[in-house]
C-alpha cells in the first residue's frame, strides 16, 4: 500500500506545473483559492488517505507539516508528512523526522519549533484513569521538536504550564506566548472543551476554559488562535438543525478582553459535512481547513482569508 501511495505522489508532483500552476513557488506552487473554499494540492497533500490536521507552516512559507491516516484507520496511526522549498522546487511529501513510530497528531510551528499531540510516553500518566471518558484517558500529551542546524531533533515532551493529567491536546499559539487547548471538560458533550493558558512571568495562568458560548453543550474542538489574539476559530456540533458533524465558528475579541459570541462561517465555508482543524498561514492570507468528502473521506481545504474581515464588518467587531 505504501509503495503505490508513494508512486501516486511522485505522478502528481511531475504534473504540478500542467496545471493551474501559480506564480509563485509558495504553497506547493498551488493557484490560490477565491472566496469558495476549493481542495488544496489534491494528490498530494489532499490524497485518498484522511487528512487529520490542517497544515502548519514555517514562517519563511519554506517547510510545511499535516498529519495523515492512511486508510484503513484501524490499522494505520496518524503521521505527520512534511513538504520543504529547497533549491528552487518542492521536495516530495515524507514522513517528518520526529514522526512515524507513534500516532502523532495536530502539528503547529511556534518560535522554530513544531509542537504536537502524541500518544507516546503514555505509562507516565496515571494508570487509574485508563477506565474513564476518552477525554479522561492519557491517549494524548504534547510534545516538540525543534528546527536546529537545518535538522529537526528528537522530540521532548513539552513541560506542561500547569499539571493537566488529562486530555492536552490540539495546542495552538499566539504571538505572545499565550497558548488554546482542546482538554478536558466536565458536563458538555463528550466532556471537552476549549482552554486558554495566558504566558506571564512567573511562567503561565492557570487554564481557563472559554464561556459557555463557546464550550457549549455541543462538541466543540480543533481550536486556532489568531497570532495577535484578535480572534480564535474552532469546530462545533451546536447546530443540530444543520448537521450532526460540526461547523467552523470564529469569535472577536472584543475590546474589554472578552470574546464575542461565536458566529457561524457562512455557507460556503460550511457545507452538510463535517468541517473542522482550521489554522490561518502566516501571512494572513488563507485559511485552511479539513472537510470530509465522499471521493476521499477527507481533504485540506483553502480559501481567501477575506472571509474573516468580511464577518469582523458584518458584525461590527
Amino acid at each position: 500500500m505504501k509503495q503505490i501511495f508513494f508512486l501516486l505522489l511522485v505522478l502528481s508532483l511531475s504534473r504540478i506545473g500542467s496545471y493551474g500552476q501559480s506564480k509563485s513557488w509558495e504553497y506547493l506552487s498551488q493557484y490560490p483559492p477565491g472566496d469558495i473554499p476549493k481542495v488544496f494540492a489534491p494528490g498530494i497533500v489532499s490524497t485518498k488517505g484522511l487528512e487529520h490536521s490542517s497544515p502548519t507552516f514555517s514562517k519563511d512559507l519554506k517547510q510545511f507539516f499535516w498529519t495523515t491516516i492512511q486508510l484503513p484507520i484501524d490499522e494505520n496511526k496518524k503521521t505527520i508528512y512534511t513538504c520543504k522549498y529547497e533549491k528552487g522546487q518542492w521536495t516530495l511529501p515524507q514522513i517528518a523526522s520526529f514522526s512515524g513510530k507513534y500516532s502523532d497528531d495536530s502539528p503547529f510551528y511556534y518560535n522554530n519549533k513544531i509542537y504536537f499531540s502524541t500518544n507516546r510516553n503514555q505509562d507516565e500518566l496515571s494508570d487509574s484513569l485508563n477506565a474513564l471518558h476518552w477525554t479522561l484517558r492519557p491517549v494524548s500529551n504534547v510534545w516538540f521538536s525543534e528546527y536546529i542546524n537545518s535538522e529537526w531533533t528528537e522530540p521532548k515532551l513539552f513541560a506542561r504550564p500547569i499539571e493537566l493529567k488529562t486530555m492536552f491536546a490540539q495546542v495552538s499559539f499566539s504571538n505572545y506566548g499565550n497558548i488554546i487547548f482542546l482538554g478536558h471538560l466536565k458536563k458538555v458533550s463528550q466532556q471537552c472543551g476549549i482552554f486558554y493558558i495566558k504566558k506571564n512571568d512567573e511562567g503561565y495562568s492557570e487554564p481557563q476554559a472559554l464561556t459557555e458560548s463557546i464550550n457549549s453543550k455541543a462538541q466543540d474542538w480543533t481550536p486556532f488562535i489568531a497570532p495577535d489574539e484578535s480572534y480564535i476559530i474552532f469546530s462545533s456540533t451546536r447546530n443540530q438543525n444543520r448537521d450532526d458533524y460540526g461547523d467552523l465558528y470564529i469569535c472577536f475579541k472584543n475590546s474589554d478582553e472578552t470574546w464575542s459570541n461565536p458566529i457561524y462561517m457562512g455557507d460556503d465555508i460550511n457545507t452538510p459535512s463535517q468541517e473542522r482543524f482550521p489554522s490561518v498561514s502566516p501571512d494572513g492570507k488563507y485559511l485552511f481547513f479539513t472537510r470530509w468528502t465522499r471521493e476521499n473521506n477527507q481533504d485540506v481545504f483553502w480559501v481567501d482569508a477575506e472571509i474573516i474581515n468580511k464577518l469582523k464588518k458584518k458584525n461590527k467587531y
